[in-house]
């Protein structure tokens, strides 16, 4: 299972697997993302991305889980968000829009890693 860990000495954010037209997945680091507030739908909030832990699914190689450290815009908190980046019907990678669905051993796995890499404290 090809996986790997980018923080703020990375220059660039880029995983070396590519989608069915030959392009690697770039997170673009520095990139700000937005999220629905979860009481007010109109109201938009913002947070970065610190540090990512990636890995590839190991019975879907077109699946990549990301396990991201993030620092909302408003309050300086810091949380973690998981997901998936798939490729799309058109062949183009896509962030993930339902629950995540990952073998038992690649959780394990990259949970391993992070806490290697100090991601994880557990």
């Amino acid at each position: 299972m090809k996986k790997g860990f980018f923080d703020k000495n990375d220059e660039q954010w880029v995983i070396p697997i590519a989608d069915k037209h030959g392009n690697y997945l770039d997170l673009r680091k520095g990139r700000v993302h937005t999220a629905r507030h979860k009481y007010d739908i109109k109201e938009k909030i913002r947070f970065k991305v610190k540090r990512t832990l990636w890995c590839q699914q190991s019975d879907e190689p077109e699946k990549i889980i990301i396990l991201e450290e993030i620092e909302w815009e408003s309050n300086k908190k810091t949380e973690l968000r998981i997901g998936y980046y798939t490729t799309s019907k058109t062949g183009h990678w896509w962030w993930g829009q339902f629950a995540l669905m990952i073998p038992q051993k690649d959780l394990e796995e990259l949970l391993r890693y992070g806490r290697e890499k100090g991601f994880l404290s557990y």
